[in-house]
């Protein structure tokens, strides 16, 4: 069993790993050869996954020949075939190997490591050759790993992990893995300030600001807006759309007809109304008789 190794997280897992016997000097092969595997779970993972196992392979190191006699090989192998095919792979899976060259190990690199390297030291003396990063660590085992000072857009800095972590989709800056936490937005998306995430069209009730690539309020008035908070397009109910504004009230000479929800216009002698009728008049364009609006005064009148 081999011992965890620290900061490795990876769930590609080992593939094609070898078990090696030792060195079988004249010793029988064919038998039955047991692996043992301990699932061992640690602070770092989760104890109630476990690990699984889907292949394993054997190297047998040995001699082809019997090393006290002068037996022959095909003597050794006639004397060994139990069962024959299977002994027959093993002596030359033995002789194979112990006619390859064991390539002698490197020496522990002992220069000085990059600034990033964290305190468990280095490989070489790159930023991917860091056995722990102090500040963070960036890509993954497919990509290549190395040490940063800080995360690159469309990243954030797991404090924890001391991981650079993507942020959701359409996010350029981050504070965490939702979609919900957004504070800047890639080319093609608007940032939503009241939710936090990045969108490729406002809803309704905002704007797009281009440059500063904002989703902004309309105005509290405005159902729909363009442009400007205070270019409407649709007014929300009990307000009316004049020059693209939503007001309540319409300008001087109009009144609000609230069936249609627009303004239509007074009397010809009203200044202000409240309808359409003579009597609904509030302010008289010119003069006034007998609680009247009228273009002039009547004979007898000044």
């Amino acid at each position: 069993m081999t011992k965890t190794r620290q900061h490795d997280e990876s769930n590609e897992g080992f593939k094609h790993w070898e078990f090696m016997t030792v060195h079988c000097w004249g010793e029988r092969a064919a038998g039955e050869w047991t692996l043992e595997v301990q699932d061992k779970p640690y602070h770092v993972r989760n104890p109630d996954i476990q690990g699984k196992l889907k292949e394993w392979s054997l190297i047998l190191y040995g001699t082809a020949e019997h090393p006290s006699s002068n037996i022959s090989t095909q003597h050794f192998r006639s004397t060994m075939l139990d069962p024959p095919s299977l002994e027959m792979e093993l002596s030359k899976v033995a002789f194979f190997q112990n006619q390859m060259e064991i390539p002698e190990e490197e020496d522990e690199y002992t220069g000085l490591c990059h600034r990033e390297c964290g305190d468990q030291g280095c490989d070489g003396p790159n930023a991917d050759q860091c056995l722990n990063c102090f500040h963070y660590s960036l890509g993954s085992v497919k990509t290549g790993r190395k040490c940063v000072n800080s995360c690159p857009p469309g990243y954030f800095g797991d404090s924890l992990q001391r991981k650079c972590r993507r942020c959701h989709r359409g996010c350029e800056a981050c504070l965490g893995r939702s979609q919900n936490s957004c504070t800047a937005c890639k080319r093609g998306y608007y940032h939503h300030q009241e939710t936090n995430t990045c969108v490729m069209l406002c809803p309704a009730g905002f704007y797009s600001e281009d440059g500063q690539r904002r989703c902004q309020k309309c105005h509290q008035n405005c159902k729909k807006c363009f442009g400007e908070m205070d270019k409407c397009s649709v007014c929300k109910d009990g307000f009316s759309l004049i020059d693209n504004n939503c007001v309540s009230g319409c300008q001087q000479g109009l009144y609000l007809k609230k069936e249609l929800l627009q303004c239509e216009g007074c009397q010809s002698d009203c200044r202000t109304c409240t309808g359409p009728g003579q009597e609904e008049c509030l302010q008289c364009a010119k003069k006034v008789h007998e609680w009247r609006c009228v273009p002039t005064c009547g004979e007898g009148y000044y």
